[in-house]
């Protein structure tokens, strides 16, 4: 092939052309020149494809825990949690094998940065993240690794600080003086295997896994959801796919919102957590197990 003359009065749409991405061997065969005087004339043409590339992909971002067994908790909302409830994840872990836990959503309650004004005096945001920091590091202790997604307590952090988290920064710390391995992301969502979605839905319903049901049928994979402090099941509308509302890990006790902020017609909240194991779901919740089998009665 000849080199060919540059058509300098098509410059402008050539120029468009290689914005978009056409490569310069295309244009060339388009124009009959060769790919070194293409490249020449474009040569300080940057495709923008080049330039979305460095802006960020959420789907692909999105965390995705191994297939394998796993523990499933969410709603901790620390330091209002219930160690009860964490001996029991302990003692059901250790007797299924169980090294891998997921935290769907606020595992902080971060109260004293939160735009509902406090009635409670005692405390602080400073010894509420002493008691967060510990018991992260024991779970970092116990199992080998903790995946922690992001719910909507933990985004006061960011809120407060206008798009700023430190609690990223925090979990790090945390996490070089204690043996297992912590992931955390500040998206809403985290996969798990190929056939579970683990969400802290922007929406809730007083129906239990009213909202998990939905999304799996948006979704097309099974759904386990926090947010809304209840437990239990719901197949989708085609019956095909699973959703479960994942119940917490907090001291019903310990909620201010539940004992100061006058009552409510909502149901009670549900304390309880789910073990993924063989590709089934198991659910530990008061009515459903016998403690005493795990010696945490």
């Amino acid at each position: 092939m000849s080199t060919g003359v540059w058509p300098k009065e098509r410059e402008p749409e050539l120029i468009a052309m290689r914005q978009s991405g056409v490569t310069t061997r295309h244009i060339a065969e388009l124009l009959g020149i060769s790919d070194q005087l293409a490249s020449y004339h474009l040569k300080d043409v940057e495709p923008i494809t080049k330039m979305l590339d460095l802006l960020p992909d959420y789907p692909e971002e999105t965390v995705r825990i191994p297939e394998g067994p796993c523990a499933l908790t969410a709603d901790w909302h620390s330091p209002y949690l219930s160690m009860l409830w964490v001996r029991r994840l302990f003692a059901v872990c250790t007797k299924l094998k169980v090294k891998r836990l997921a935290i769907v959503g606020d595992f902080t309650d971060l109260a004293w940065i939160s735009h509902y004004i406090r009635k409670e005096t005692r405390g602080s945001s400073a010894e509420d993240m002493e008691i967060t920091v510990s018991v992260l590091g024991m779970l970092l202790d116990f199992f080998d690794e903790v995946y922690w997604s992001w719910g909507n307590h933990e985004n006061r952090m960011s809120n407060i600080l206008l798009g700023q988290d430190l609690l990223p920064v925090i979990g790090r710390a945390v996490a070089k003086s204690h043996k297992g391995r912590l992931i955390t992301t500040d998206q809403q969502t985290m996969l798990l295997g190929n056939d579970w979605r683990l969400e802290h839905p922007k929406t809730f319903s007083r129906d239990a896994a009213k909202v998990a049901a939905a999304a799996a049928a948006i979704f097309h994979k099974h759904v386990a959801c926090g947010h809304a402090h209840h437990f239990g099941m719901k197949y989708d509308v085609s019956g095909q796919y699973l959703g479960i509302d994942l119940g917490g890990m907090f001291d019903i006790g310990k909620q201010e919102y539940l004992h100061k902020g006058g009552i409510t017609v909502l149901p009670a909240w549900t304390p309880g957590f789910w073990v993924y194991k063989s590709k089934k779901m198991l659910p530990f919740e008061n009515a459903l197990v016998d403690w005493n089998d795990y010696g945490t009665a």
